[in-house]
């Protein structure tokens, strides 16, 4: 009997480990799935970076399924193309393209008589050639005429009024007259400037009185040499004594070479031209002068443009040598 209660006692002190051991595990087991630690600090979100804005596609040809096509096809023509028709990346213009052209004298086209607009203005100041416009100081329209010639990037000079000759044609209040005083002669050429502010020259209008006479026109020469302008001697008369007094004075001058449009007709100004052309390949460099005419704006339109190719570089009149 005290065996038999042995034997339980024993049976049911392990069966009571068995079941400590048991929990024991089970606690463990929960702990390590776990709940969640209230203590422990929440992650932080990720923060949302700004991304740039992608800027909207430029404008495509093809669609999706029509772009892999003539991306091929764009791809093969270049692949297949011989060298000449496919420059290289980076390949600069042929050696022909690099070549300057070969000029073999200088040339400048002076217009006389801006002042007075016609239909032959406009045309004229609209030639995409380097012209130089001569403005009468008290024509209807002086301020127009060189304002625009000035906008329209052209060579803007004072076209002043000086005695003729025959006197008849130069009894305007502000002609440069034979035998006028140096102060007289300054004060006419500072008023006559003030019409055409934006000169960077002075030519003689007329003047072939004015032309003969040393100590007037060495007034005009002193004087236009002091404001930093140049003097063109239009040579109305070949008894002019500019070219002297320009050396003994000092200041820059040049000189007319020839007329172009004496005679009003197109035929007659293009050979003229041509002309001029041939004296400025002899000498180096020539000055032509002509008119706001119709007939001079149609030959200047049609004889200037093949000027390079015959190897002539039209400059403004600043642009030649002046007078040595």
């Amino acid at each position: 009997m005290a065996s038999s209660r042995s034997r339980w006692a024993a049976l049911f002190a392990a069966a009571l480990v068995i079941a400590l051991v048991a929990a024991s595990g089970c606690a463990k087991k929960k702990q390590e799935t776990g709940a969640p630690v209230e203590d422990a600090p929440a992650a932080k979100a990720p923060v949302a970076t700004k991304q740039a804005v992608p800027a909207p596609a430029a404008k495509t040809g093809p669609s999706s399924g029509e772009a892999g096509g003539a991306a091929g096809k764009a791809t093969d023509e270049i692949t297949s193309g011989t060298a000449d028709e496919v420059p290289s990346i980076g390949e600069g213009p042929s050696a022909d393209a690099r070549k300057a052209p070969s000029y073999e004298g200088k040339l400048a086209i002076v217009v006389d008589d801006f002042g007075y607009r016609n239909a032959a203005t406009e045309k004229i100041l609209a030639l995409n050639e380097p012209i130089t416009c001569a403005v009468l100081p008290d024509g209807k329209t002086t301020s127009q005429d060189g304002e625009d010639a000035d906008r329209a990037g052209k060579l803007v000079i004072l076209h002043m009024p000086m005695e003729a000759i025959d006197q008849s044609k130069s009894n305007g209040d502000g002609f440069i007259k034979s035998g006028m005083e140096a102060g007289e002669v300054r004060a006419r050429l500072h008023e006559a400037l003030r019409n055409v502010p934006m000169a960077q020259g002075v030519s003689n209008h007329m003047g072939s009185r004015v032309s003969t006479d040393e100590a007037v026109l060495s007034a005009v020469l002193e004087e236009v040499d002091g404001l930093g302008l140049f003097y063109l001697d239009s040579r109305t008369t070949s008894a002019t004594v500019g070219p002297e007094l320009a050396r003994k004075v000092g200041a820059r001058a040049y000189m007319n070479s020839l007329f172009l449009d004496s005679v009003d007709d197109v035929s007659y100004i293009e050979g003229k031209l041509w002309e001029a052309a041939q004296k400025a390949k002899d000498n180096g460099q020539a000055v032509a002068i002509c008119h706001v005419r119709e007939t001079t704006a149609e030959a200047l339109a049609k004889v200037l443009p093949q000027m390079a190719e015959n190897g002539i570089e039209l400059v403004f009149v600043n642009e030649l040598d002046p007078i040595r």
